[in-house]
């Protein structure tokens, strides 16, 4: 269909009557213009007409005792004819072509590039500040105002320039050159005991070993030095060694006697906000304020688009806990000494720079409505401690 036709809106129809030619002259005396004329047979005829003289071919029509039959339509109106009835779609279609001739004018995102020592985050702010946001126009973003008053907020950047890939603003920077970095200073350190210990394996791959296997040590004692004896002179070094020991640790570990329980469970209420870039608008009455009891945590879920790329546009959730109703009880003596034993160990191991528990004695006590652990371990671990020397000339 030609782009006239389309135009014209046209309507294609059946005319069935005993006197067919001489309604097709009244039509044409009538002035309406016939198009793509066929004769189905001698009482059938089917023609196309414009759409405005349909109404004036069935007052032709009418007084011969013809009728009428719409067999197809074609062109721009029927279809925003029909588009009209359904006024949702029609305004999501107007919404989406408004969209997407704005949308293409704005910067949605922007992105660091360059930035060593100075964080994207501060840069990103500054830069909102000078106009380049979520929202701004493409067009105002290369101006040099805006490069200037950005390098005035930043006085760490020597230079800077903004370009636009779509709906994206690259912010390239260069910072300022803070000279020369200073060289890594020579260190001299040595191992040292950081607790008594009997030791059991010695392994030194820098530096002068001052202990044997099997030789009692105390804490604080020199382990492995990191000063070399060469003869001529004195080579001082970073000393590197894994010594394990066995060492002997005495702990007491302490918990109530009666602890609490709930009855019956926390109550959990949540209130939603909408944030849009720096503002909050809260989708729930009152003003949040809540007994100090309840607890509160917060969750914010923002839209990412494919690539990483984020928008200023999330969701606020609070949820407020009610504390729940609860009951005082004594403690299983069973249960008890589980939990003390667990968290000794436990606590021992994490304090431990490397090693294992080899042996454990536990003793219990109930005083002061507590219990009492009193638990004696043998340990083999790593107690080597690194100590800085002074320099030698």
């Amino acid at each position: 269909m030609s782009f006239s036709k389309w135009m014209q809106s046209t309507i294609e129809v059946e005319m069935i009557s005993a006197e067919p030619l001489k309604i097709m002259n009244r039509i044409n005396q009538a002035g309406i213009k016939v198009q793509d004329l066929e004769t189905g047979n001698k009482f059938a005829v089917h023609f196309r007409i414009r759409r405005s003289d349909y109404g004036q071919l069935r007052k032709i029509v009418h007084p011969y005792g013809g009728k009428i039959t719409i067999k197809g339509v074609s062109g721009i109106y029927w279809p925003l004819h029909s588009l009209l009835h359904r006024p949702i779609l029609a305004c999501g279609l107007l919404l989406l072509f408004a969209l997407t001739l704005y949308i293409p004018t704005r910067v949605l995102f922007v992105k660091v590039i360059g930035n060593e020592s100075v964080p994207e985050r501060i840069i990103v702010d500054a830069a909102a500040e000078c106009g380049i946001h979520f929202g701004a126009a493409r067009r105002s973003l290369r101006s040099e105002k805006v490069k200037n008053a950005l390098l005035e907020q930043l006085p760490q950047l020597q230079w800077l320039g903004v370009n636009t890939k779509g709906c994206v603003a690259e912010i390239y920077v260069h910072e300022k050159d803070t000279g020369e970095k200073p060289e890594k200073q020579l260190r001299i350190s040595s191992i040292i005991a950081s607790r008594d210990g009997v030791i059991k394996s010695l392994y030194v791959s820098r530096g002068t070993p001052q202990c044997a296997p099997g030789q009692v040590v105390k804490a604080g004692e020199l382990l492995v030095s990191g000063y070399s004896d060469c003869g001529i002179c004195i080579h001082g070094t970073e000393a590197e060694g894994e010594i394990y020991a066995e060492t002997k640790h005495n702990f007491v570990a302490i918990t109530p006697e009666v602890y609490q329980y709930r009855v019956e469970n926390p109550s959990v209420s949540k209130k939603y906000s909408l944030i849009i870039g720096k503002k909050r608008i809260n989708l729930y009455k009152g003003s949040g304020i809540l007994d100090t009891t309840c607890g509160k945590m917060y969750e914010e879920y923002y839209i990412t688009l494919p690539g990483g790329f984020q928008l200023p546009i999330g969701l606020e959730t609070v949820s407020n806990t009610h504390p729940a109703v609860t009951e005082s009880t004594r403690m299983p003596e069973d249960y008890t000494s589980g939990i003390l034993r667990e968290f000794s160990d436990k606590y021992l191991k994490r304090n431990m720079i490397a090693g294992e528990i080899l042996r454990s004695d536990y003793g219990w006590e109930f005083r002061d409505g507590a219990v009492w652990l009193h638990g004696e371990y043998i340990c083999r671990e790593m107690i080597g401690r690194v100590r800085i020397e002074e320099i030698i000339e």
